[in-house]
C-alpha cells in the first residue's frame, strides 16, 4: 500500500486509466448482453403469433429484427418501457459507462493524490500569511506533491529562521540603542556640570586661566570619547561587533584618567585608590577603561548609602577595577540575573529611569578585552563589582 501511495502522477493516472478501461468494457458488456436477453425474452411471449417456432425466431431475429413486427398495443406498459429501456442501454451505454468511469475515476484521483496535500499546502499558506511559522506540512508520500510539500516545509523552515534571525537582531538593535542612550548620559552630565561651572564662574573672573584650560582639557576629551562612541555604535549592528582597539600606555595616566572620571561624578560619598606602578606600562583600550568604570560606579551610586570604593589595581594578571558600596548588596535573584540585559530589580530598584543595561555593558566589553566581570556581596554587606583586563 506505501508503494501504491508512492507512486508517481503519470504512473498512477496511467493505472487508473487502464482499470477504468478494463472495468467499463466489462460492464458495457454486461449491460449490452443483459439487455439483449430480456428484449428477446419478451420477443419471444409473441413468436406465435406470426407461426414461428422458437428457432425461426431466434435466427429469423438475429438477421434482421427490425422485419420482427411487434404491434405495441399488444403489450403490457410494463413490457414496453422494458423493451425502450433495453433499446436504450444497447445504444447509449457504450457512451454513458465510459463517461462515469471518467468521472469516478478523476474523483478517485482527486481524493487519493490530489485533495490531501492541496489542503496541506492551503492552509500552511494560509498560516504563512498570518505570521505563524509554528507548524508542520502533515503529507510525506514520494510524489510530485509529495516533493512540492517537502520544499514548501523547507521555505517554512528557513521563513522560520529568517525570522527568528530578525527577532535577533532586532533584539540586538534594541539593546545597542538602550546601551548607547545609558552610556551617553554620564558623560553629559560631566559636560553639564562642567559647563555650568564655567558659566557661573567666568563672568566673575573666579576662575584662573590654568583651572580653566584644564577643565577645558577635560571637556575635550569627554567630547572626544562621545564622537568616538558614537562612531563605534553608528558602525556597530550590535554590542557583540565592538572590538577594543589597545594601544600601549603609562599606568600611571591610566589611573589618572579613570580618577578624573570618577572624580566629574562629584559626589562626596567616593573614595579612589590606586595600586600600581607608576611606570608600568599597559595594553588596553582606554574608551572601554573608562566607560566599564563609570558604569560600575554609577550602578553603586545608586544602591550605596554612605561611601563608594573605587580601587584601581595592576598586577601580573592584568588591571582590575574593584568597586564596593555599603549598601544592601544582591540577592540571590539579583546576582543571577544582574548582568543579562534590561535586568533592573523590580522589587527594589530605586531609579526607575534606570535601563537595566550598564553591569550587561561591563559584561561585554571587559569579555571584549580578554577579561570578565564578577558579581558579589561583601562580608561585611554591601555589593562588590570586579572588572578584570
Amino acid at each position: 500500500m506505501e508503494r501504491i501511495r508512492n507512486l508517481s502522477f503519470r504512473t498512477t493516472l496511467v493505472l487508473y486509466t487502464a482499470i477504468t478501461a478494463v472495468c467499463c468494457v466489462i460492464l458495457c458488456s454486461v449491460l449490452i448482453n443483459s439487455a439483449y436477453s430480456v428484449r428477446n425474452t419478451l420477443y419471444r411471449n409473441y413468436y406465435h403469433k406470426y407461426f414461428l417456432t422458437e428457432q425461426q425466431f431466434e435466427n429469423y431475429y438475429d438477421v434482421n429484427p427490425i422485419r420482427i413486427t411487434i404491434y405495441q398495443e399488444q403489450m403490457s406498459s410494463n413490457e414496453r418501457l422494458a423493451v425502450n429501456i433495453c433499446d436504450f442501454i444497447e445504444t447509449w451505454s457504450l457512451f454513458i459507462v465510459p463517461g462515469i468511469g471518467i468521472v469516478v475515476e478523476a474523483a478517485l484521483f482527486y481524493r487519493n493524490k490530489l485533495k490531501r496535500p492541496l489542503e496541506a499546502l492551503k492552509k500552511g499558506a494560509d498560516r504563512i500569511g498570518s505570521n505563524d511559522l509554528d507548524f508542520t506540512i502533515p503529507y510525506h508520500n514520494k510524489d510530485e506533491l509529495g516533493q512540492l510539500c517537502d520544499s514548501f516545509e523547507k521555505m517554512r523552515l528557513q521563513l522560520l529562521d529568517n525570522q527568528r534571525q530578525m527577532w535577533a537582531m532586532v533584539e540586538e538593535r534594541k539593546k545597542l540603542n538602550a546601551a548607547f542612550a545609558h552610556d551617553l548620559r554620564t558623560p553629559l552630565t560631566v559636560l553639564r556640570g562642567y559647563a555650568d561651572l564655567l558659566k557661573g564662574y567666568i563672568p566673575q573672573g573666579r576662575i584662573s586661566q590654568e583651572k580653566l584650560m584644564d577643565t577645558l582639557d577635560i571637556m575635550s576629551d569627554y567630547i572626544g570619547r562621545l564622537e568616538r562612541y558614537v562612531g563605534t555604535m553608528k558602525e556597530a549592528q550590535s554590542l557583540d561587533q565592538i572590538e577594543p582597539e589597545k594601544i600601549y600606555m603609562n599606568a600611571g595616566v591610566l589611573a589618572d584618567k579613570l580618577e578624573h572620571a570618577v572624580n566629574a561624578m562629584k559626589d562626596r560619598r567616593l573614595s579612589f585608590i590606586r595600586n600600581i606602578k607608576q611606570d608600568k606600562i599597559l595594553l588596553a583600550d582606554e574608551a572601554i577603561l573608562l566607560e566599564v568604570a563609570e558604569n560600575l560606579v554609577g550602578n553603586a551610586l545608586r544602591y550605596a548609602v554612605q561611601s563608594v570604593r573605587v580601587e584601581f589595581r595592576v598586577d601580573e594578571w592584568g588591571c582590575r577595577l574593584i568597586v564596593t558600596d555599603d549598601g544592601k548588596g544582591f540577592d540571590g535573584e539579583d546576582l543571577k540575573m544582574a548582568g543579562t540585559p534590561y535586568y533592573r530589580g523590580e522589587n527594589k530598584e530605586p531609579d526607575k529611569k534606570h535601563y537595566g543595561m550598564g553591569l550587561y555593558i561591563c559584561h561585554v566589553l571587559c569579555e571584549k578585552h580578554g577579561g570578565f566581570l564578577t558579581i558579589s556581596n561583601q562580608a561585611e554587606g554591601g555589593a562588590r563589582l570586579e572588572a578584570v583586563f
